[in-house]
């Protein structure tokens, strides 16, 4: 592969208010990626519940949702594979 995304901390950030990933390269070498103020989980609870308050939903949610379980798919795949898997075309 040309490199890989680590995101050791996905559920449980290991700082506060830091969530990060890190870029690895395939000849070696890593950079850091912090995305400030974008806890993940509080994130989706602040969403859902105004939706769950206002009663709106936000209409891009079902394709983005797709869109992440076919990547979630090709992962999988791809670890059972031992080679990247390309995410199913949509549509």
């Amino acid at each position: 592969t040309e490199g890989s995304l680590v995101c050791d901390d996905f559920t449980a950030p290991h700082e506060e208010g830091k969530p990060r990933y890190w870029a690895h390269a395939a000849a070696g070498g890593s950079t850091e990626h912090v995305v400030p103020d974008a806890a993940q989980e509080v994130r989706m609870i602040e969403r859902f519940s105004e939706a769950v308050r206002t009663g709106e939903l936000d209409g891009s949610w079902p394709a983005e949702a797709l869109r992440i379980q076919r990547v979630c798919d090709a992962l999988g795949e791809s670890a059972r594979r031992g080679a990247p898997v390309a995410p199913a075309p949509v549509g």
